[in-house]
């Protein structure tokens, strides 16, 4: 349980410092945390406690807690409910055996319906945290990559224009270069980046200043 529990704990929580500024402008998330962890606290109480124990079927009822740490507060949520709820479950199980007769207890049966429990209970937050975690990294390098992208596009010397092909041989104007502009309007064109998501007798036909009906197909 520890290769599940802690061991993720640490790694996220002391792998990266939190921002105390990011964290301190943002009050309402601040509150979310607390009302999240406070309704995780006192429903395990209820569960094992004034409840029916760790061998309830209402145990169930904790794992949307640990879905909303996963979802909302990433692994860091994620990992932090998990140690939350897996201290709280061994301690009111260990001290107040609630629902266990003493044929439980010298079985030891319960021991392994808790350490399945916890276990589920932390798929259920660091999936979602993991797969959301996964996605904004994507996300991230796709739009590093865009930037990239179009630092080169913008800034090479060549003309480069983009055109989408519709039916009846339309041609449409995606997108053009910096260098397409610049060697258009010394010819004097009349070009602007407005231009995008025009036809080509229309960009024609505002570049030489007739109606695009009298542009030649």
């Amino acid at each position: 349980m520890a290769i599940l529990i802690v061991s993720p704990f640490l790694l996220v929580w002391l792998g990266r410092p939190i921002e105390k500024a990011r964290v301190m402008g943002r009050p309402w998330r601040l509150l979310e945390a607390v009302v999240l962890f406070s309704g995780l606290a006192v429903l395990t109480w209820e569960t094992l406690v004034a409840g029916r124990g760790i061998l309830s079927p209402d145990k169930s009822l904790l794992l949307p807690f640990l879905l909303w740490a996963g979802l909302r507060f990433g692994l860091r949520g994620g990992t932090a409910a998990n140690l939350v709820l897996s201290l709280l479950t061994g301690f009111c199980t260990a001290h107040y055996l609630k629902g266990l007769t003493e044929a439980d207890l010298a079985a030891g049966d319960y021991i392994f319906t808790l350490q399945m429990f916890v276990a589920v209970a932390a798929m259920v937050s660091l999936v979602p945290a993991i797969v959301l975690k996964e996605r904004e990294r994507t996300v991230a390098e796709l739009h590093e990559s865009e930037a990239r992208l179009s630092l080169i596009y913008n800034n090479i010397s060549d003309i480069i224009t983009l055109y989408r092909v519709e039916p009846e041989r339309t041609y449409r104007l995606m997108s053009m270069n910096r260098a397409w502009l610049e060697e258009s309007k010394k010819v004097g064109l009349e070009v602007s980046e407005a231009m995008a998501g025009q036809t080509l007798k229309e960009v024609l036909g505002k570049a030489f200043g007739m109606p695009p009906e009298k542009v030649a197909s």
